[in-house]
């Protein structure tokens, strides 16, 4: 009778316990304990990389489908982002190619008498009454004419003749000696592009003319004073007739005073506008540029 006894209250007591280990249990899911600063922090932390762990898990099984999402979710963004990139790209090719194409020789003028011819055909065709587009036509032919050189006679005086001097800090020998090798001309003079010499009077002379071109003569010393004076000629029958003198004289320890005579007679043509190109606009103007320039040489040397 006692060992029954003791036997039920045994599993009485076992039920007991289980009921309030699991009320205890239910307590403590309803209300959890709270936790410090630092736990929470190190639970965001945990958690955090639990959902990194679990994205890039997702990715390397299924990489398409973040693909897929970032298009559908950047699709605008991205397709203007390809335009602008098409668009900057192609206006540089562009870029590219127009400033290739104008520095071709030739082109940059024929480009300028295109928009001209094509600036009087707009004006002659909706402009201008019928009466006078036979004057704007003969203006423009004159107009062109005056850049690519006419083939009409020059008539009336059309020569060149220009002095100038300059004060150089060089002797009179030393001057001289440079100027009378005159493959040294182009190194100051810019209309000059090269100057050969053949024997010991005689030289070779290339000058730059408009569209690209260049016209070629030869020319000969014939007169000189050592250290003192150079005096040369076209030959007979060159394209360009010219003559050229230059002197050297001492200024009494102050230097050497140069003094240059250039005279142009322009012929007809390509030839003609050459050696109106030789000097520009001012004749005396760039022959002072020019002695400016020998100026600069020297006394660098």
């Amino acid at each position: 009778m006692t060992t029954e006894f003791s036997t039920n209250s045994a599993t009485q007591l076992s039920q007991t316990d289980e009921q309030i280990v699991e009320e205890v249990m239910a307590e403590l899911a309803a209300n959890p304990p709270a936790l410090t600063a630092e736990q929470q922090i190190e639970a965001q932390r945990r958690l955090a990389w639990e959902r990194d762990q679990a994205k890039i898990a997702d990715f390397f099984n299924d990489p398409f489908k973040y693909v897929a999402d970032f298009w559908q979710q950047y699709k605008p963004l991205v397709i203007t982002l390809l335009v602008v990139g098409a668009a900057i790209f192609a206006v540089k090719v562009v870029l590219s190619l127009i400033h290739f194409v104008t520095n071709l020789p030739l082109i940059s003028p024929l480009l300028q008498l295109i928009g001209l011819a094509y600036t009087a055909w707009f004006v002659s065709r909706y402009l201008l009454k019928a009466e006078t587009r036979k004057e704007l036509s003969a203006k423009v032919d004159e107009i062109k004419q005056g850049i690519i050189g006419t083939t009409e006679e020059i008539v009336g005086d059309t020569s060149i003749d220009v002095k100038k001097s300059v004060m150089i800090q060089k002797s009179p020998e030393e001057l001289y000696q440079f100027w009378r090798n005159f493959e040294n001309l182009p190194r100051f003079m810019r209309h000059l592009e090269a100057v050969k010499v053949l024997d010991e009077t005689r030289s070779h002379w290339v000058a730059r003319a408009p569209l690209g071109t260049t016209v070629e003569w030869d020319a000969e010393i014939i007169d000189e004073k050592e250290n003192q004076s150079i005096v040369w000629k076209s030959l007979e029958g060159a394209e360009v007739d010219s003559t050229g003198s230059v002197a050297f004289s001492s200024a009494n320890g102050s230097g050497t005073e140069v003094k240059v005579t250039m005279k142009y007679n322009p012929p007809a043509g390509i030839a003609g506008a050459a050696v109106a190109n030789l000097f520009g606009e001012s004749p005396q103007q760039q022959l002072d540029e020019d002695l400016n320039r020998f100026k600069q040489v020297m006394e660098a040397m």
